[in-house]
Parts: C-alpha cells; sequence; structure tokens
C-alpha cells in the first residue's frame, strides 16, 4: 500500500520507479511527472516468473529427495 502523490489517495499496487528498474517497458511517463505501470503485461511477466521459480522449486524438492535417501542410507549401515 502506498499514497498516490498526485491525489493523496492509498492505493494498491507496485510503484512505478521500481517497476521501471527491472521493466522498463512498462513504465510511461504521463507528462506532468507522474509515471504509470501498465498492468496488462506485467501479468504475462509475472506468471512465467512463477513457472520458472516452480521448476526451480521442484528441482530442489528432488535434489533433497535425493540426498534424504543417501544420508538413511548411511545411518542405516551404521
Amino acid at each position: 500500500r502506498f499514497v498516490l502523490n498526485y491525489t493523496g489517495q492509498e492505493s494498491l499496487g507496485f510503484l512505478a520507479q521500481e517497476v521501471q528498474e527491472v521493466l522498463p517497458e512498462l513504465v510511461s511517463d504521463r507528462g506532468d511527472g507522474f509515471l504509470t505501470v501498465a498492468y496488462g503485461p506485467m501479468v504475462a511477466v509475472l506468471a512465467a516468473s512463477l513457472k520458472e521459480e516452480r521448476a526451480k522449486v521442484k528441482g530442489l524438492q528432488d535434489d533433497m529427495a535425493v540426498l534424504k535417501a543417501q544420508v538413511q542410507e548411511l545411518l542405516s549401515r551404521g
């Protein structure tokens, strides 16, 4: 949550300056000194990022399962 400088109203969303650092093509200047974020295209970017992160988590879970099995095997040897 943040307060919009030009209206004083509380709002939900991303700070355009922060988005501009990562995805400058989604930020435009309104012409009055304020920036706006194009949220529509951001949905696709966020969905793709989520998909990548899920794949990483799955890989880490698989690695952990292998390591757990190896630890159990070592422990069972006594």
